[in-house]
């Protein structure tokens, strides 16, 4: 017979699992909806012949649809992890390398990597799936000169500026990127060797300070209406990615 020690304990997770689930739903809809909203009054404004891209309700529907997928998925990823995070403990004793206590790495950071992981999957999706509707929506309005969607200023403005939230989300990814090295295996050997010292860990440094310069760029940039330099600007941190993963 389960004791009602157990149950409680039962309980406590089903109450922390539900309240990620309800706080991920709403964050969800509130910048899903968002999105749309600003991707209808987009293309409304080239072309505002299409009536059913002013049908708020159906917009809506699709925001609260995918926000549940999402919250769902957020749940399960964080669902393991809250509960030792907010039961947190120290040991005293730290790592080598960044003299963090060993219970921040138990209990806190697969916490916070989860958010992050999470968002900045969620932020991908919306990139690629606000390009994908912008291209099937301004290719009804003028299909052959396709093109020509890169001179929309707010289109180009709005999925810059989702570019821009991801690099940030990535910039603060870095730092357990960088905490990683602690981890690594060679040999017989477990931990952070003399290349993760002397120059993986210096990249993983200067890497955010690099990406959050390419977002003040870029956002000075849009400010100034200066739309194809900003574009430029934002091909530094996947030329920077590519160039550290060969």
């Amino acid at each position: 017979e389960i004791g009602t020690e157990f149950t409680s304990v039962f309980r406590i997770d089903f109450n922390a699992n539900l309240l990620t689930f309800v706080i991920s739903f709403l964050v969800f809809l509130i910048l899903i909806v968002s999105n749309i909203f600003i991707l209808k009054n987009n293309l409304l404004s080239i072309d505002n012949s299409f009536s059913y891209l002013r049908k708020n309700l159906l917009f809506f529907v699709f925001g609260f649809l995918f926000s549940i997928v999402f919250a769902v998925m957020a749940s399960n990823a964080v669902s393991d992890t809250i509960m030792p995070y907010l039961n947190s403990e120290f040991f005293g004793k730290g790592d080598p390398v960044f003299n963090k206590d060993i219970g921040y790495y138990v209990f806190q950071r697969p916490f916070y990597i989860s958010i992050t992981d999470t968002f900045s999957f969620f932020t991908g999706f919306l990139i690629l799936s606000t390009a994908f509707l912008y291209l099937i929506f301004y290719g009804k309005f003028d299909f052959y000169n396709l093109k020509n969607i890169l001179k929309e200023k707010g289109i180009v403005t709005h999925e810059i500026s989702l570019i821009m939230i991801y690099f940030l989300i990535k910039a603060v990814a870095y730092k357990f990127i960088k905490e990683d090295i602690l981890f690594g295996t060679g040999g017989n050997f477990v931990g952070a060797d003399y290349v993760d010292l002397n120059v993986w860990l210096k990249f993983y440094n200067v890497a955010p300070v690099v990406i959050i310069a390419v977002v003040i760029a870029t956002t000075v940039m849009i400010l100034r209406q200066k739309l194809k330099p900003a574009f430029l600007i934002v091909l530094i941190y996947p030329v920077l990615f590519i160039a550290t993963s060969i």
